[in-house]
This record gives structure tokens, C-alpha cells and sequence, in this order.
């Protein structure tokens, strides 16, 4: 009595993994891309608490913009204007974050957003953050004036 597999059983084997895994994987891609926009608006409302929570604690106000003044695609800074001049110099970041993880792109009206010491903001809006696809795939972060934001899906194109 021999024991093992024959080849036609090991086919069968083969054949059902294989139809598994092209079942299977176009949904782990498009799982792992919600993944990463959710890290991203997560990280990205963590760096807006953090702007306002330093502000309030400070009792003075900090500014939450971009880290090249460019755009969006070089991360964000939070910094407390020390001299008054609006500008961010040396020293008075408090604290840098890289791009937002997941390769997407982050679109606002404004290039930055001051927070008071009361904690709110001076202009409220919205930001959205997409990737490569289309439809609500998107997230929109709604900041309103006294500096809470909720995020919700959101279309993009």
C-alpha cells in the first residue's frame, strides 16, 4: 500500500488555489488602497488635533501648512510664528510631518490654516484626500470654524 498524492489529485489542488488567488487578490488591492486612504485622512486629522491642541496650550496662536510652501506633496509642518513675521523660519516648526502615506493627493483652498488659542480656526473648509481611482474612494475632511472636522467618503475624479 502506497501512500501520497496522486498527480491528478495534485492538479485538482493546484487548480482550486489557483482560482482562489485571481478571485482573491484584485479585492486585497483594492482593500489595502481604502487602507491607505484612511491611514492618510487619520494622519492627516492628527496633525490638524495637534496643531489646535499646541495652540491652546500655548495660548497663543499656531499655524498648521505646508512643509514646502508650495504644495501638499512635501508634508505638513506645524509652527507657532515666534517674531510675528508670518513667515516659518528656522526654529520655530513644532513639529514635521512627511507626505501622506498611501501616494495620494491632498487638495484644500487654503495653503495654511491658523489656529487661535481659543482653539478655532480662522477659515473653515474642507480637505480632500484621493488616490488613483474614481468614484467615492475619496475622503473629505470638513474642518469648521471652531477647529472640530469630520471626515466622510467623498467622490473623486
Amino acid at each position: 500500500m502506497s501512500r501520497g498524492f496522486t498527480i491528478i489529485e495534485l492538479l485538482i489542488v493546484v487548480f482550486i488555489a489557483s482560482v482562489l488567488l485571481v478571485i482573491g487578490i484584485p479585492s486585497f488591492q483594492t482593500m489595502l488602497k481604502n487602507n491607505r486612504l484612511t491611514v492618510a485622512a487619520n494622519e492627516l486629522a492628527g496633525a490638524l488635533s495637534y496643531a489646535r491642541m499646541e495652540a491652546v496650550r500655548r495660548g497663543n496662536t499656531v499655524i498648521f501648512g505646508q512643509r514646502n510652501g508650495a504644495d501638499w506633496t512635501g508634508g505638513m509642518v506645524v509652527w507657532q510664528d515666534a517674531d510675528g513675521d508670518n513667515t516659518l523660519d528656522a526654529g520655530e516648526e513644532l513639529r514635521l510631518w512627511e507626505p501622506l502615506a498611501g501616494g495620494g493627493t491632498m487638495t484644500t483652498a487654503q495653503n495654511r490654516l491658523t489656529f487661535r488659542s481659543n482653539g478655532t480656526v480662522d477659515t473653515a473648509t474642507t480637505i480632500t484626500l484621493c488616490d488613483d481611482r474614481t468614484a467615492e474612494t475619496g475622503r473629505e475632511l470638513a474642518l469648521l470654524i471652531s477647529g472640530t472636522f469630520s471626515i466622510t467618503k467623498k467622490a473623486c475624479s
